[in-house]
């Protein structure tokens, strides 16, 4: 039997958490056990009451600490409870449980590891504020850039993950986990795959704690994703950066040497020291760059033996 956790990051949402949480509980799956767990982040409603009084676990934080948070805790629970499956969804009734088998079989037959829910994969009537469908299509494209696969959403919060797939998990950010989990995978060869899946696309009750201000979305979602960047590509990461700043160093003291020359004095001296600044400062980016990639490869080392640690301790 495959044990597939269901958690639903919750946040005040006592008018839509016990109709999800019926639902979820209707899906069938063969050779398979559902267990659900609410990730109550800091409510001040009935969510968690509600949830309990349907009998489904309840983990609790005493305040607010964003999406990101909340999937940390209810990651930390597949972990520790050998589950073989996660699967996310939200608790604002935008999507409908009885798609979760359409996430949950390819990974339970082997086809994939990762799946998540698209909702604009041939769905372009789908209602949603159009700054918020543009932002969707900007962030879409950049994390599919970095990752090198087409994803055409990334901010979707109903998706699966194999075991495997989330014990190579490495999510810091709190705000939100979305990307950086794709960019996660992604550096690390997982082959991600999107489904089409029928969507609200506008909450009902409330308004979302993530995309609520487009301006703080964008710019927390970029400090993620330059955070997965800088663990996963240091090199792309400072490497470039030390790269163009050494040929900046170059052109200034080119036209220093030149000018120096022709005018037979040293001239103008501001090209040395701006040649002399940049040549620096390349050479920290670079000395940053190699001790990042050890690092990085130091991680990869150990979420390495974590994975065959999980495999040994599954095996007895």
């Amino acid at each position: 039997m495959h044990k597939i956790l269901v958690i639903l990051p919750a946040l005040n949402e006592e008018k839509t958490i016990g109709d999800i949480l019926d639902k979820i509980s209707e899906v069938k799956i063969s050779d398979a056990n559902i267990a659900q767990i609410v990730i109550d982040d800091g409510s001040t409603d009935s969510t968690a009451k509600i949830a309990r009084e349907k009998g489904i676990r309840v983990l609790s934080h005493e305040r607010n600490l964003g999406v990101g948070a909340a999937f940390q805790s209810g990651l930390r629970e597949a972990i520790l409870d050998g589950f073989d499956i996660l699967v996310s969804i939200d608790s604002d009734g935008q999507f409908d449980p009885q798609y979760i088998p359409e996430l949950v079989v390819p990974i339970i037959e082997g086809t994939a590891d990762f799946m998540t829910a698209s909702r604009f994969i041939g769905n372009n009537n789908i209602v949603m504020p159009r700054i918020k469908r543009w932002g969707n299509y900007q962030i879409a494209k950049l994390v599919s850039n970095l990752s090198g696969q087409k994803i055409y959403d990334v901010s979707c919060g109903f998706r699966a993950y194999s075991r495997k797939a989330f014990l190579n998990l490495n999510i810091i950010g709190d705000f939100t986990y979305t990307h950086e989990a794709i960019l996660n995978l992604a550096f690390r060869g997982f082959y991600i795959k999107e489904v089409p899946i029928p969507v609200k696309g506008i909450r009902e009750h409330g308004e979302s704690r993530v995309a609520s201000n487009l301006f703080k979305y964008a710019f927390k979602s970029t400090l993620i994703i330059i955070r997965s960047l800088r663990d996963y590509k240091p090199i792309k990461t400072f490497g470039i950066p030390g790269i163009i700043l050494f040929v900046l160093g170059s052109v200034f003291f080119s036209v220093f040497i030149v000018w120096s020359i022709i005018e037979g004095r040293f001239f103008p001296k501001v090209a040395a020291f701006a040649g002399a600044f940049s040549f620096l400062t390349g050479l920290v980016f670079f000395v940053i760059a190699l001790l990042a990639d050890m690092f990085t490869r130091m991680r990869v080392k150990m979420e390495k033996i974590i994975e065959l640690m999980d495999k040994g301790i599954s095996k007895e």
